[in-house]
């Protein structure tokens, strides 16, 4: 994997705190993404930052990094892709190298099945979703600010406070929490600075329209006129609302359309810097990315968990369908999560599907020739788990074709068992893992 974020907040980090590189971000925090109470993710740098060059960085934006690193990848090690010693090059995009935003972070005192928050509230964000509001059909008053879900991490979709698990980072387990837990952000940020932020994401538009200069619409208002008193709007909002009712009308279908086209947008962009690095360096590995299993809320109306991290489907689309069709442009595999998972094994109070959700992204994939990889989310080893692995390798029904015949398509292409630690090597532990081994290759 061509990883391009800091290691340390999710779980299996085993302990591991490696953060981004100093240069990377610039110093103001303007390159990370942000919730709706000025908590910042320092995982990746935000999408919105894809293409603003900075000093820190060499005159450089981040799309460029990323595909300078590839170049010298494909450069350095040209010789074992060639050799088929590296058959594949998983390209990270996001926090834990998963397209998604940072909505829900164990390290941000999120625990499970808490929706997780929305992530587009800094300037960039702010003045982008203010343009699109303004000139993509939709209304300009939208624009004034995004929908305020309170970055409530650990609450259900109608804004409850809930009981949740948070998965320890550092391996030792689960710990319970109780119900809403909130902390600074990952960098462990002291309050006096955390309301400078919110203070400055308030600011006045005309910075942010010099960023997006290049986004301006003639025939629409201006930036400033869009995000003028944003923040007074934003207090004024019912802070849980969203998730209850407001995501389904015109104006929330329209922003997590939005939200959501933004994470596919910035997934082509650093796909194409990549694919054209391998391309200049005379090599073709399969180049993959990488999405996780956001399996709870599946089954409530606004599946609010996978809307915060970046999933949604418009007019009744797969919340997955424009990713793939991504992937089907740049002929990239996709590598899913919570294979190992049963619907029967959660609370059903937490409308769960993991079952659902893989066979969803298993028929997507089969319309459009996607090849799909499976992983684990959660270190498991027992029988139960093993074979919904092997029930995985089956056959997914994808549907009736023309002529009304149920149609198939196998559904894994190859499967990533995550990880190998001490407890796997214990006798009994290893003796039913290497029988699972032997069934998956039968």
């Amino acid at each position: 994997m061509l990883s391009f974020h800091a290691c340390g907040s999710s779980v299996g980090d085993g302990g591991c705190a490696i953060s981004l590189p100093p240069w990377a971000a610039a110093a103001n925090g303007d390159d990370f993404f942000t919730d709706a109470r000025g908590g910042q993710s320092r995982e990746y740098l935000s999408l919105w930052s894809d293409e603003t060059r900075a000093r820190c960085r060499g005159d450089r934006s981040p799309s460029e990094c990323y595909g300078e690193f590839a170049e010298r990848f494909a450069e350095r090690f040209a010789d074992d892709i060639r050799d088929g010693v590296i058959t594949q090059v998983i390209v990270g995009l996001g926090p834990c190298g998963e397209l998604r935003y940072p909505s829900y972070c164990a390290r941000r005192r999120w625990g499970f099945p808490g929706t997780g928050a929305l992530q587009c509230y800094d300037e960039r964000a702010r003045a982008a979703w203010a343009m699109d509001a303004a000139s993509r059909g939709g209304v300009p008053e939208w624009g004034r600010a995004p929908p305020n879900d309170g970055a409530r991490y650990n609450a259900d979709p109608d804004g409850r406070a809930l009981d949740v698990v948070v998965l320890d980072c550092g391996g030792g387990g689960e710990r319970s929490e109780a119900s809403e837990s909130e902390s600074d952000d990952d960098g462990g940020e002291q309050s006096p600075e955390r309301k400078q932020r919110r203070l400055a994401m308030s600011r006045s538009a005309s910075s942010a329209s010099n960023s997006l200069a290049d986004l301006r619409v003639s025939s629409a208002p201006s930036i400033s006129s869009l995000l003028e008193n944003s923040r007074r709007h934003d207090d004024n909002e019912d802070e849980d609302a969203f998730f209850r009712e407001a995501y389904a009308t015109a104006r929330g279908k329209h922003f997590l359309s939005w939200y959501a086209r933004e994470l596919t947008a910035h997934a082509d962009r650093v796909l194409e810097r990549v694919c054209d690095a391998f391309h200049r360096a005379g090599v073709d590995p399969e180049i993959g990315i990488k999405c996780p299993g956001v399996h709870w809320w599946v089954k409530h109306p606004s599946r609010a968990a996978e809307c915060a991290a970046g999933y949604y489907g418009a007019d009744g689309e797969s919340a997955y369908a424009e990713i793939v069709r991504t992937c089907a442009k740049f002929n990239a595999s996709l590598t899913f999560t919570c294979v190992e998972m049963r619907d029967i094994e959660h609370d059903a109070a937490h409308m769960c599907s993991p079952e659902t959700l893989l066979a969803q992204v298993l028929r997507d994939c089969a319309r459009l020739g996607v090849r799909v990889h499976g992983e684990n989310a959660l270190f498991r080893l027992d029988d139960d788990a093993y074979s919904q692995i092997l029930r995985a390798y089956g056959k997914i029904n994808t549907g009736d074709d023309d002529n009304g015949a149920k149609t198939n398509a196998g559904a894994l292409s190859s499967f990533t068992f995550l990880r190998s630690c001490d407890a796997l090597f214990e006798e009994e532990n290893f003796a039913r893992f290497t029988d699972f081994i032997r069934r998956m290759s039968a």
